[in-house]
């Protein structure tokens, strides 16, 4: 019993590694412009595709990541990245394309900087500051 349920699950392991390979995803020094070739499918294509997968993925893991973390902000005072009620995955990748395309200058930017600046940008998150405001 217990054999037959390893042979079966070694059986899908060809069609799992095909798919792998399969996938276009960046390396691990991927650019803010990696991330936007992504994510641009939010706006041009309806449906699923790994590229919304891809980016839905990097969005909701790097949203759950940095929120609550101490930062500073542009002036240096330290505050907690906070999000704005609501805010969907689908929203952030949106952002994000719009973002990227009015600053091209980003687009060798490592991604989570990249998308903290655009969320920055849009409102969508903001930096609290702590109570004793200190660095």
């Amino acid at each position: 019993m217990k054999l037959n349920r390893l042979l079966a699950s070694l059986s899908i392991l060809p069609l799992l590694s095909g798919l792998a390979t399969a996938v276009p995803v960046p390396s691990k020094s991927s650019t803010a412009r990696d991330l936007h070739v992504f994510c641009k499918t939010f706006t041009v294509e309806s449906g699923p595709s790994v590229e919304k997968a891809y980016c839905r993925g990097y969005v909701v893991g790097w949203r759950g990541g940095i929120e609550g973390v101490l930062i500073p902000d542009d002036k240096g005072m330290i505050g907690t990245v906070t999000f704005e009620n609501d805010v969907t995955d689908d929203q952030m990748a949106k952002v994000f394309v719009l973002y990227m395309e009015k600053h091209p200058e980003e687009e060798n930017k490592p991604p989570n900087v990249a998308l903290l600046h655009s969320m920055l940008d849009s409102g969508l998150v903001s930096i609290s500051l702590s109570a004793d405001k200190g660095k």
